[in-house]
Parts: structure tokens; C-alpha cells; sequence
């Protein structure tokens, strides 16, 4: 047996103990009334029960998932699941004797209900960490970090003076439902107008409704961008040159799940610190510097 899969198993072993579960047992719980903020139903009983014990008992780690390239990016024929976070996780699981199942495609709007009604135990597709969905959701710690910039059209001069030209009544940001840009949009640029595209729609769409002016400008980071200017050259620019946000990319779990939560954890620190999630980040960026790494506090070398 490996060195990782040891020091998993371990931390599994302490993990039960320390939240008095096992494998057999109907799982560790947590009333309702315990976990604030919750706005999706629960259980009839009224008691929340983490997934981590029939994980263990049955070797499976049911995931959502949505179509988030390069975090998550889903083979539109076989719809095999891989990219950064995806193989992050199954990474994870092997390491612990247990496999991942993709259970679901999703999007922005519905990941969290989904979460919470019990149709998979897990989203893992590197989805910003933000106090609102802090409120229904229970965050891993960050895999990476990511930037947001606005685009702009490069004919537009009404972006010539920057992010500042973004505060105007006029201006109609576009972005799909229940993402990060709406949010950020809510929050940074409240007298702006919004327009959002359902909840599974191509984020190249969104891009696409700023070319052709049915939309002013849209918020995202730079992979996509980079991403959409290989089929669509001189398209887009960035309105300013400073980032809008920066946001921890994390795996959402069921509210109040903290057993699950420290098991993830566990894998995602070992991951971070055998340099395993800086070869998927390199693997799977178009231009350096796309996504920001959380650095070990001692790098340690190991074969792909």
C-alpha cells in the first residue's frame, strides 16, 4: 500500500472517531436548526446526516458536475467528466480506496438544491466560494484561485476609461444564471442592467452576446476568454487591466457536512503539497498565470 493511501486511511480513522461514526452506522448528525441559513429542504425528520459513512460503506463518491472548462470539461459524446477539478477528485478517491460516480449534469442556479435534496453528494467543479452560497452550501478549502476582468467589445470607446465606464444605467451586463458574474455585478456595479442566459447554456454564448451587441460587456475569467478568441479572434477585450475579483475555486458539499469536509480537505492538502494540482493546472492552461496556485510550505517531488 502507498504512502498516500496510508496517510488517507488514517485520516479517515480519526475522522470517525473524532465525529463518533462508522461505516455502519446511520451517520453523524446535525439538526436542522443547528445549521443557519439553510433555504433548501432537508429530510422530513429534520435531521441532517453526513455522506461520508455510506461513502465508506459503499466505495462511491456520487458527483454533479457542470460544464465548466478547464475545472470541469464533459466529452460531449462519451459525457466522460475530466479537467482540473474533476481528476483532483478522482485522485482523491483513489488515494482512499474509493471510486467517483458522475451522477448528474447541472448548472449554476440548481447545483446547490441539488446538493441538499440529496441527488449527489458532491459539486466539485471549481465553484467560487462566496458568502451567499456559503449559506447553503459547506466549502473545501481552495484547490486554486482565480481572477475575474470584464470584456468589452474593442470597438466599444465607451470603455476606454476602464472599469469606471461600467457604472452607468446604460451599461447591460450578461453572464448566466446563478454564476459568479451576476454576483459580482450585484455587488460592484449595482446600477448596472443584467441579462442572464439559463442555466446550462455554453459559456461561449455569453461571450458571443457581447459581440453582437446584446450585451455590453460580461464578467468571467481569463481561460474563457482565451478559450473563445482561439475560434474568434480580436473579439473581446479586457476593460482595464486590474482583475475585477478574485475569488478560492472549492468543491460544494451539503450544508453542515463537516465530516465530508475534513476528509476532502485532507486529500486536497496532500494534493496541493506532492505538486499534483500544479501538473493539473499545467496540463490544462492555455497561457501561464491563468489560475493562481496555493504554494506548499515544502515542495515535495513525485513522478507524474
Amino acid at each position: 500500500m502507498s504512502r498516500s493511501a496510508i496517510s488517507l486511511q488514517a485520516f479517515l480513522l480519526t475522522v470517525l472517531i473524532a465525529t463518533g461514526v462508522s461505516a455502519g452506522m446511520a451517520g453523524w448528525m446535525v439538526t436542522r436548526a443547528s445549521v443557519p441559513g439553510i433555504v433548501t429542504p432537508h429530510p422530513a425528520s429534520g435531521v441532517f446526516k453526513s455522506v461520508l459513512p455510506r461513502i465508506l460503506e459503499t466505495g462511491v463518491i456520487r458527483a454533479g458536475y457542470l460544464a465548466y472548462s478547464p475545472l470541469c470539461v464533459v466529452d460531449p459524446t462519451t459525457r466522460k467528466v475530466s479537467g482540473i477539478f474533476a481528476e483532483a477528485l478522482e485522485d482523491i478517491a483513489a488515494r482512499a480506496g474509493l471510486r467517483v460516480e458522475w451522477v448528474e449534469e447541472v448548472g449554476f442556479g440548481s447545483m446547490i438544491e441539488g446538493l441538499n435534496l440529496g441527488r449527489y453528494d458532491i459539486m466539485p467543479c471549481g465553484v467560487a466560494g462566496t458568502p451567499v452560497r456559503a449559506r447553503q452550501a459547506t466549502f473545501t478549502r481552495p484547490l486554486i484561485y482565480s481572477t475575474m476582468k470584464a470584456w468589452a467589445r474593442p470597438d466599444d470607446t465607451r470603455f476606454a476609461r476602464g472599469l469606471a465606464a461600467i457604472h452607468d444605467p446604460s451599461i447591460v451586463i450578461g453572464g448566466l444564471d446563478g454564476s459568479m458574474a451576476f454576483a459580482v455585478a450585484k455587488a460592484d456595479f449595482p446600477e448596472t442592467k443584467t441579462l442572464a442566459l439559463p442555466n446550462l447554456t455554453a459559456e461561449s454564448q455569453v461571450l458571443l452576446d457581447v459581440v453582437h451587441k446584446k450585451t455590453d460587456v460580461t464578467l468571467t475569467d481569463p481561460y474563457q476568454v482565451q478559450l473563445f478568441l482561439k475560434q474568434n479572434p480580436g473579439t473581446l477585450v479586457a476593460v482595464g487591466e486590474k482583475p475585477v475579483s478574485l475569488f478560492p475555486d472549492v468543491m460544494l458539499l451539503p450544508a453542515g457536512d463537516f465530516a465530508f469536509r475534513a476528509f476532502l480537505d485532507a486529500g486536497i492538502e496532500e494534493l496541493t503539497n506532492l505538486g499534483v494540482v500544479e501538473r493539473l493546472v499545467q496540463k490544462y492552461s492555455l497561457e501561464p498565470g491563468t489560475f493562481l496556485l496555493l504554494r506548499p510550505p515544502y515542495r515535495t517531488e513525485v513522478s507524474p
